[in-house]
């Protein structure tokens, strides 16, 4: 059996993972953006395919569900990221250098989180940029402050649109990588 590490190398080990979870996330964002500014250009005609899911199969290895998911996290996304900036919070870009492509910002939550919350990223929004503005309001707002805010108004409303005996219900904003990522299956 192996000895476990000392402290200042499992932090560190610790930190790397976080580093490399949080990069996770960003990229999984920017590939649903890209997905998404697919589906507007509507690609699939100019390469010859009868339809978007036919497109999403065949060049990304991605069902038609999984194509529109990853629609739906990139507007959600792209949503969160604008209340925050409409509540004049932090100016887009948080001091840890979270800001991803387009000036959207990792938030911490994962792409089921953000999925499930689609159906009602009006009525998300507005309740973000609502507590974001009085927190503001209320003297200078961190970035952790800034997430927690989020992540608390994201698990409230997922609360709200899941059954309360569903234990996955439960699932922290952050979630599990494995279920923070929607890769392309290798064939």
């Amino acid at each position: 059996m192996l000895e476990p590490v000392g402290r200042v190398d499992a932090e560190r080990l610790t930190e790397q993972l976080r580093a490399a979870i949080g990069e996770a996330r960003r990229a999984a964002v920017v590939l649903a953006q890209r997905v998404r500014d697919a589906h507007r250009a509507r690609v699939w005609v100019a390469l010859g395919y009868g339809g978007w899911g036919e497109y999403a199969q065949g060049e990304l290895g991605i069902s038609r569900a999984q194509a529109y998911r990853l629609i739906d996290i990139a507007e959600s996304a792209e949503g969160l990221s604008r209340a925050i900036g409409g509540a004049g919070v932090l100016a887009g870009v948080s001091p840890a250098g979270d800001t991803g492509a387009a000036g959207l910002v990792d938030l911490g939550l994962s792409q089921r989180a953000l999925s499930e919350v689609h159906g009602r990223l009006d009525e998300l929004t507005t309740l973000v940029t609502e507590r974001l503005t009085a927190a503001t309001q209320a003297g200078q707002v961190g970035w952790s402050a800034v997430r927690a805010i989020v992540g608390q108004a994201v698990d409230e409303l997922r609360r709200e649109l899941l059954p309360a005996a569903d234990d996955t219900a439960a699932d922290e904003s952050g979630g599990a990588l494995e279920r923070a990522l929607i890769l392309p299956r290798t064939n």
